[in-house]
């Protein structure tokens, strides 16, 4: 997408993929063009900014849910090395 040159003057296209062809719209050579560009690259960074917060919050969302496992797996290995064990779900002391 963007300004092409054509005989000494450009003019603003808009391409979009439709299956597996890329279409081509003209959109123009005035000043609401440059006005639409605009927009659209606002757009496509606001796009790309909320990719970029959603795949950081992911990663978070990922080390607490392993942090979360690990701390799980340490309190059952403590609860096993001081005699408990589980019975229907729920923690038991051994009887001796």
């Amino acid at each position: 997408m963007g300004w092409e040159e054509r005989k000494g003057r450009k003019y603003y296209y808009h391409k979009t993929r439709i299956g597996s062809h890329v279409q081509s719209f003209y959109m123009g050579k005035n000043i609401q063009t440059y006005i639409i560009h605009s927009i659209i690259q606002e757009r496509r960074r606001e796009e790309e900014a909320y990719r970029t917060m959603v795949k950081n919050e992911k990663k978070k969302d990922n080390e607490i849910n392993a942090y979360h496992e690990l701390v799980n797996q340490l309190a059952n290995a403590v609860l096993v090395l001081n005699g408990y064990h589980t019975h229907k779900g729920e923690w038991r002391k051994k009887r001796d």
